[in-house]
């Protein structure tokens, strides 16, 4: 027990201590933009389509049983309002969060592991490079900018797909939309992207501080993207918790 909580408290100063460095890299700008526009690709290009269909899907299954409770209960008019409501707040940020954590938070963790055991990053700080600029900011960067376009785009997605399925239901398009823009204010957009950005934060620096303590040959750059991929989704969830007692 107290051997778990030292190495949790070790972690946690080893995360507390990249973010702080990554933070002065970026605020002076040292900012590698080759790496960056890679990452943008990867993180963003090419982990859309997943991204879309999760929250397509998980959007649809929303509208179809919330719709399915509120006629019963003779509240049609209120399914646009609900389901945008929860797309917006809880949907499309975590879903986004959990979709960039498996396709891109375990790669990130899987390459920068396999530097670290061939010792590519000591080969780096050889040549007097700083790992934190050279490797983490670009993915952090990337990640913090990728973010927000993946909410946007899964906003469109998961309300068309909350109207489609609503049609069952008997509500119409015109009733849908007018119910989600009476209870849609600026303040859940806006809190929306305050979730995803804090999410873009947290996954990367615990993505790329797993992959930099990584050892032990390829089996320890596994155990790493496995620990990288658990410890995300937690902070995830917590975080999307605490967000939501602040914002809302």
């Amino acid at each position: 027990m107290i051997l778990a909580l030292r190495s949790g408290i070790e972690y946690l100063g080893r995360l507390g201590l990249m973010a702080g460095e990554a933070a002065a890299a970026i605020t002076r700008l040292r900012i590698h933009w080759g790496d960056t526009l890679v990452q943008l690709r990867e993180i963003g290009v090419r982990s859309l389509p997943v991204v879309l269909a999760t929250i397509l899907f998980s959007a649809a299954t929303f509208a179809y049983h919330l719709q399915a409770v509120v006629r019963n209960l003779g509240m049609r008019d209120a399914v646009g309002g609900l389901v945008g409501l929860a797309i917006v707040r809880e949907v499309a940020p975590v879903m986004c969060a959990v979709c960039v954590i498996a396709r891109c938070g375990s790669a990130m963790t899987a390459e920068l592991g396999t530097m670290r055991v061939s010792e590519q990053v000591d080969a780096l700080v050889s040549l007097t490079v700083r790992p934190v600029e050279f490797l983490v900011v670009p993915r952090l960067v990337a990640t913090v900018l990728m973010m927000p376009v993946h909410y946007a785009y899964g906003l469109l997605v998961g309300i068309a797909g909350g109207i489609v399925v609503s049609w069952g239901g008997g509500v119409s398009t015109a009733m849908f939309m007018t119910s989600l823009s009476d209870r849609l204010a600026a303040g859940d957009l806006y809190g929306g992207l305050v979730k995803v950005v804090v999410f873009g934060v947290a996954l990367s620096l615990i993505a790329c501080a797993s992959g930099l303590s990584a050892s032990g040959g390829s089996r320890g750059v596994g155990r790493a993207t496995t620990s990288s991929v658990v410890i995300s989704l937690l902070a995830v969830y917590a975080l999307n918790y605490l967000v939501d007692l602040i914002i809302w």
